[in-house]
Order: structure tokens, then sequence, then C-alpha cells
């Protein structure tokens, strides 16, 4: 049996591992992604997860189908063309918006990226992103 202060931390360490799991954040990974010519690139799961990235900071999934992405370095978002694809075999599209959205808090330098399924609807889809 375990004493009550490991078992305290255990349980802290639980709690604070299924805050992160609902509140459709994640913090970056190293870069793990090989992006050679990319400024910044990532795989990101329906729930807001960084599988692999390259530059990515953050990335929060403050509503359905809706993902602000956060870079590790500041990049002129307006001078940029990202591309991003639905990876899933159900249909889906994307739409990346480059200035300030109020869906991610209009916050400079951040990307606001859309998933809608084939019903036009937003929905939670796992996509890669890249910024050339």
């Amino acid at each position: 049996m375990f004493s009550s202060p490991v078992r305290a931390i255990g349980l802290v360490g639980a709690a604070a591992a299924l805050a992160v799991g609902f509140s459709g954040s994640a913090q970056a990974v190293p870069d793990t992604m090989d992006a050679p010519y990319a400024q910044a690139a990532a795989r990101i799961n329906a729930n807001g997860a960084i599988q692999a990235s390259k530059g990515i900071d953050m990335v929060t999934r403050p509503q359905l189908g809706t993902y602000c992405v956060s870079f590790t370095k500041a990049l002129d978002l307006a001078q940029t063309a990202p591309q991003a694809t639905v990876e899933s075999d159900g249909f889906g599209v994307v739409t990346v918006i480059t200035r300030p959205h109020g869906w991610c808090g209009s916050e400079q330098g951040t990307l606001t990226v859309v998933v809608r399924g084939q019903d036009g609807l937003r929905k939670d889809m796992p996509f890669t992103l890249a910024i050339p």
C-alpha cells in the first residue's frame, strides 16, 4: 500500500492529466517533424493534440472544429501561404484564417484553423498544417 503523500501525488498527477485532456489544448512537443523547407509544420489530432511538429508552440481547441495554432517564433502570418489538409477517411474541408480572429481571442500571430465535415458543420478532425 502507498503512503498518503504518495497517493496524493498520484491523484494530483492524474487530475492534471485529465485537466489537459479536457481543456482542448496541447503543449508543444520538441521539433519532431522533418520539414526542411517549412517555417512551421504539424500533424494535429482531432482533439488538438500535436502528433509531430516543427516550430509550433501550442494548439488549442476552443470549440468544435476550431483550432488555434501559435508558433515558437513570431511569424507575419499575413505574408504566409499556409497549407492544411484533413487527415481522415471522411470528407472534410479546412479553412485557414491568417488574420487575428475572435475564435482564437483575436491573438496576433495565432493561426485559426476551422475544419468542417461533409455536411458543412464544424467537426473535430485530424489535419496537417505547413507554412512554407
